[in-house]
């Protein structure tokens, strides 16, 4: 009765501590506890003991790798063991298929942060790896036929916008780096960012990176064989109910490790520039209006341009495809028809809808009256080009202000939130309208 005592005590004393640091003090572990730590191998081990070395030089304390595996909770050390053994079962070659290393998780150097389910934290702050890289990770990752190069992150990842994703259908991992090339932070994708399925399947929750919750293990072994399911006979049984549910917009309650960054001042529109992206946000409301609140969906559908162009995932796997005209037309059809089935009854718009502002400090944000629905900011042509897989489309300025405007915002269900969307605007025929849309990917 003593040792349970002292173990719960433990726990909660890690649960109250700042994310990362291994207490100083902690129950002897018993058979079990040594097992689970026996279950790292090679990489792993390595990776975690060196973690431990870090901390106890840190803390000044001297606690074992079995000792402080065990003082984990039950989702650090699924969430490390998932992670890392996906890396480590996930090769790396160039295009003439040549090895590059000969797993994904050669490029780890070490670990910062095992980020586990953490209360009332945003989805992309859980379930994932923070990690110091090799100093040739991102070069590997480039020349790698198993990685492509996806949008910068800008609403989630925060400080960690350089974005790369594993080809092939879910799940897939994602290694999302800093600035500055040396940090990332890492997790594995278990459900679809297709829409508009992403739009209402939880790609947004923190069950998107849970190996625990739902078919996201049987997903895992399904690509990555050999991960042992041993949490199911500690985990509580209410788990995977809160943990589907828990909103993904919610204001974090952790942050990720800091990593250093050289932001420069947010580029300013002019006067004219704001006058113009204040008439966007007015259309935008009326779209949301149109679409969530009066269910118009013919209505809608006006909002979009005759000629729209997307950069979407189309076909299940993880990379993007281009859709243009009625391809494009037919899906974005699809996805009003999705958010209003999933949204349910009649709702006002502040209930239906809400913003989620990108992080990054350099992008160019307007102030506006709705700006608790949608966040608004105006981007370059070049980043206008990235929602359309292609550039040769643009004219003007690639660096220019003031033709393109996006809007953000997360779906509200009726149950708990949606996925997040953009809508990419510019003017044609004298009028605002989208150009393009992306379902938001954490």
């Amino acid at each position: 009765m003593k040792a349970d005592r002292r173990l719960t005590s433990l726990i909660l004393a890690l649960a109250l501590a700042p994310a990362g640091v291994v207490a100083q003090q902690a129950a002897k572990p018993s058979q079990g506890d040594l097992y689970n730590y026996k279950r790292l191998r090679g990489r792993q081990a390595t990776l975690f003991e060196q973690w431990v070395a870090e901390q106890n030089k840190k803390n000044g304390s001297g606690l074992q790798p079995a000792a402080a595996y065990a003082s984990l909770t039950t989702s650090q050390r699924s969430t490390f063991e998932a992670v890392t053994h996906a890396l480590s079962r996930s090769r790396l070659t160039g295009e003439g298929g040549q090895p590059l290393r000969a797993s994904a998780l050669e490029l780890v150097a070490g670990l910062d942060e095992i980020a586990g389910q953490i209360g009332g934290a945003r989805g992309d702050l859980q379930f994932r790896l923070y990690v110091r890289l090799a100093p040739d990770a991102q070069d590997v990752l480039t020349q790698s036929r198993e990685f492509f190069r996806d949008k910068d992150n800008t609403v989630f990842h925060k400080e960690y916008p350089t974005n790369f994703r594993q080809r092939g259908r879910v799940p897939t991992i994602q290694i999302s780096i800093a600035k500055d090339g040396t940090h990332a932070d890492i997790d594995v994708d278990y459900r679809s960012s297709r829409p508009p399925q992403a739009l209402v399947n939880g790609h947004l929750r923190a069950a998107n990176s849970d190996v625990r919750v739902g078919s996201n293990y049987v997903g895992h072994i399904a690509r990555w064989f050999g991960l042992i399911r041993w949490w199911r006979v500690i985990v509580d049984p209410a788990y995977e109910a809160q943990a589907e549910s828990a909103p993904a917009a919610a204001s974090p309650a952790a942050a990720p490790p800091p990593v250093a960054t050289a932001a420069g001042p947010a580029p300013v529109l002019t006067a004219e520039q704001i006058a113009e992206a204040k008439e966007v946000a007015g259309v935008a409301h009326d779209f949301l209006t149109t679409w969530l609140v009066k269910h118009d969906r013919r209505l809608a559908d006006d909002y979009l341009t005759k000629r729209p162009a997307v950069c979407a995932n189309l076909d299940g796997d993880q990379e993007n495809e281009t859709a243009s005209g009625q391809t494009a037309i037919r899906e974005f059809a699809l996805l009003l028809d999705a958010g209003l089935k999933a949204k349910g009854k009649r709702r006002p718009l502040e209930a239906t809808v809400a913003a989620i502002e990108p992080w990054d400090p350099e992008l160019v944000f307007v102030d506006h009256q709705y700006k608790s629905l949608f966040a608004l900011r105006g981007i370059q042509r070049d980043e206008a080009a990235e929602y359309m897989c292609e550039s040769s489309r643009l004219a003007g300025d690639p660096n220019a202000y003031g033709q393109y405007y996006l809007t953000t915002f997360t779906l509200k269900l009726a149950k708990e939130s949606g996925g997040g969307l953009e809508l990419l605007w510019t003017k044609e025929d004298g009028k605002w309208q989208i150009i393009s849309y992306d379902i938001l990917e954490p």
